[in-house]
């Protein structure tokens, strides 16, 4: 073999020794999850799921309830809500229920109920919203921004959030914070209600 040959190859090799030692050091670099945690994610993704159905592959009693929901027979949805958590502590039926409080203006119940699906579920967005709604009609503004914020962390693009977000900082007297977040609800059935925030700010 030519000496230009075994340059070549220990070339080659140096390079590939170089590459794989830069490999491990980025690798040992990263936080991989435990097996526990990676069965926490998948758990909380698949019951983030479930409820985002609205109960579309949950027992009847909880999709009939949340038919009766969505068309606003809210006394129909609660009989069947509150008999499918009966039976099987349904995760869905309790969302449901917490939902139905809201609307009722029973805001104790309602966080009560939700603070019991955000704990099986954290970064469920529609649960943090109807806390955040439901700590806000009661004054505790500390509480709903710490939702509202998380909201807004996780669905940057949802006005929804932002404005109650808005709302609670003007109520906290964070009049900056407020307008600037106000400021970026500027599209959907928001826009016309955060314009009339910032203009009383």
């Amino acid at each position: 073999m030519n000496s230009a040959k075994i340059n070549f190859l220990n070339l080659r090799a140096s390079f590939l020794i170089i590459l794989t030692a830069m490999l491990v050091s980025f690798l040992l670099q990263i936080n991989f999850p435990t097996l526990q945690e990676m069965r926490n994610n998948l758990t909380s993704v698949w019951v983030e799921r479930q409820m985002d159905l609205t109960g579309g592959k949950g027992s009847t009693l909880v999709q009939d309830g949340w038919t009766y929901f969505q068309l606003g027979q809210l006394a129909k949805a609660k009989a069947l809500m509150e008999k499918a958590f009966a039976e099987d502590n349904s995760i869905s039926a309790l969302y449901c229920l917490g939902l139905i409080d809201l609307k009722y203006r029973r805001f104790d119940d309602s966080i009560v109920k939700l603070e019991k699906v955000s704990a099986f579920s954290p970064n469920h967005v529609p649960t943090m919203m109807a806390l955040g709604e439901s700590y806000f009609q009661l004054g505790y503004f500390g509480r709903s921004k710490e939702l509202f914020e998380k909201a807004v962390k996780h669905e940057p693009t949802s006005t929804k959030a932002r404005l109650w977000l808005g709302r609670t900082y003007i109520n906290l007297n964070e009049t900056i914070k407020a307008r600037q977040v106000l400021n970026t609800v500027n599209s959907g059935p928001e826009a016309q209600e955060a314009a009339a925030l910032i203009k009383n700010i």
